[in-house]
């Protein structure tokens, strides 16, 4: 009984003391809790710095320098060949261009025109209107009536123009009464009893005329129509 009264006053202290080291660790534990919680929660509430995407810095553009012009350079002249030495030269010498020789195909020459033959001097041209007549005054197959002085009188024709270049001149006399011959229709006819002649060769289409029209000897030079006796 004695021990145990005098060993109780040391287990009541070594209670005691348990006790406050057990307060002592709690209160530790959980100020340790607090400051472990506090910085996860400060770590939360911190904005996760975004990392400054860097933006490719752009390359100058290099400008293409300038082709320089090639200037014409001058042909060589040929310089006059001297005289072949014993051991030839390593390096090539520039030949002469040859100069294309001109064609020695003759160019064509101009035809000749044609000769005009001159009128013989006896020849009179006929008149058309104190004019002389030319073949641009009649067209082929066209009559018209013209005038040339024979003999020193002046003789009346109606002259037919036959191609381009044969013209017949019929005198306007009808050969039955001597009556005067006009062109109608496309005929040579008398005025006074309607005898009809052929324009272009003078020759008797209705009588009473029985003999063709007189012709005159006309011919054509350079572009005029002339008598030829």
């Amino acid at each position: 009984m004695t021990n145990e009264l005098t060993e109780y006053p040391s287990r009541m202290k070594r209670m005691h003391f348990d006790s406050h080291r057990r307060k002592a660790i709690g209160l530790l534990l959980g100020a340790l809790s607090a400051l472990v919680l506090g910085e996860r929660a400060t770590a939360v509430q911190k904005p996760v710095a975004k990392k400054a995407v860097k933006k490719p810095a752009k390359k100058p553009v290099k400008k293409a320098p300038a082709k320089p012009v090639a200037k014409a350079t001058p042909t060589p002249k040929a310089s006059p060949a001297s005289s072949p030495s014993a051991s030839p030269s390593p390096s090539a010498t520039a030949s002469p261009t040859p100069t294309p020789s001109a064609s020695s195909s003759p160019s064509p020459s101009p035809s000749p025109s044609p000769t005009v033959l001159a009128p013989p001097a006896n020849a009179q041209a006929l008149k058309v209107a104190g004019k002389n007549l030319t073949v641009a005054d009649l067209t082929v197959g066209a009559t018209t009536a013209a005038t040339f002085p024979k003999n020193g009188a002046t003789m009346a024709v109606l002259v037919t123009r036959l191609d381009q270049s044969n013209f017949v001149a019929l005198r306007p006399v009808c050969t039955h009464a001597g009556g005067p011959v006009e062109l109608m229709s496309g005929s040579l006819v008398c005025v006074w009893h309607n005898s009809r002649f052929n324009q272009r060769t003078g020759a008797v289409t209705n009588g009473p005329a029985d003999s063709p029209l007189l012709k005159e000897n006309v011919a054509l030079y350079g572009d005029t129509v002339y008598y030829v006796p």
